[in-house]
């Protein structure tokens, strides 16, 4: 009986996985976007959570993992309507594509894909956009 619960512990023992195969969740200081530029407006984005500080936007979603993280975002400027969005990353492995398309009669999305080699990671951000501006309140 000994014997038996030795080896049933051993066996329990070797399928734990230990932390240091558990990899880190992702941050920007392993990508390096440097900034976010929206309407001309440039904005910071977060050393470890990717948020972007200080922009009219308001998170509607998230993703993350150790290889890709998720951020989905709706433009609050009611009077302004959202027309460029541009990312600066000094990652030298990275690759930046920005992605505008009409996701319906009302609302514009632009989808912003980094992508960088070292690390092997991806971050999209995904911004909706009212496509007219309410007339400014006076």
């Amino acid at each position: 009986m000994r014997k038996l619960f030795f080896i049933l512990s051993v066996i329990l023992l070797a399928s734990c996985s230990s932390d240091s195969e558990n990899p880190a969740m992702l941050s920007n200081s392993d990508i390096s976007i440097e900034k976010i530029v929206l309407n001309n407006q440039t904005y910071t984005v977060g050393a470890k959570s990717f948020m972007i500080s200080g922009a009219p936007l308001t998170v509607t979603g998230t993703l993350s993992s150790s290889k890709r993280v998720e951020v989905e975002y709706l433009w609050n400027k009611t009077a302004e309507i959202l027309s460029s969005v541009v990312v600066e990353c000094k990652n030298p492995t990275a690759t930046v594509n920005v992605k505008k398309e009409s996701a319906s009669e009302l609302f514009n999305k632009f989808t912003v894909t980094v992508i960088t080699t070292t690390p092997e990671a991806q971050v999209v951000y995904t911004i909706a956009a009212l496509k007219t501006a309410a007339p400014e309140q006076k």
